[in-house]
């Protein structure tokens, strides 16, 4: 248990974080080795920096709301982006709105995101999707994932 914690206190200070698995055991690096530092940017730049994170479920940004509606993406007159409850759904943040949903299928030696977005995406939140799918798969220690679009 002793162990157990000492990984947690060291994650929480933003020492270490966790990676993939290799089989059945867990790996950590160190954060700096595995994320890098992130480039110096003004305040406006980032604001309209696309940002797409695929948030898996109950993640605190979507626990953290009594309020869900502030979050919740536009549809395209279908309904919600992400019917039923989100807390219980993998989903995909576009800009800090819901938008979608999404799905890792992982097979021996390939794997495929299922995501499924119910309003269109511009060019570059699209761009930013695949970027993240990317990032995805390196975190994983994968060449590529496919990605299938609903």
């Amino acid at each position: 248990m002793r162990l157990a914690l000492l990984l947690m206190k060291a994650e929480l200070d933003g020492l270490i974080c966790s990676g993939p698995r290799e089989g059945k055991s867990f790996t950590y690096a160190l954060l700096q080795e595995r994320a890098g530092s992130a480039p110096e940017m003004a305040k406006d730049e980032a604001l309209v920096e696309p940002a797409v994170l695929l948030l898996p479920n109950y993640d605190e940004f979507v626990l953290a709301y009594k309020d869900r509606l502030a979050i919740r993406g536009e549809g395209t007159g279908t309904g919600d982006p992400v019917p039923g409850n989100i807390l219980f759904r993998n989903t995909v943040l576009v800009n800090g709105k819901v938008r979608g949903t999404w799905k890792l299928r992982k097979k021996a030696t390939s794997a495929v995101l299922e995501c499924e977005i119910r309003s269109s995406l511009s060019d570059r939140e699209e761009r930013a999707l695949r970027e993240t799918v990317r990032s995805l798969a390196l975190f994983l220690g994968m060449d590529q994932i496919a990605m299938e679009r609903r």
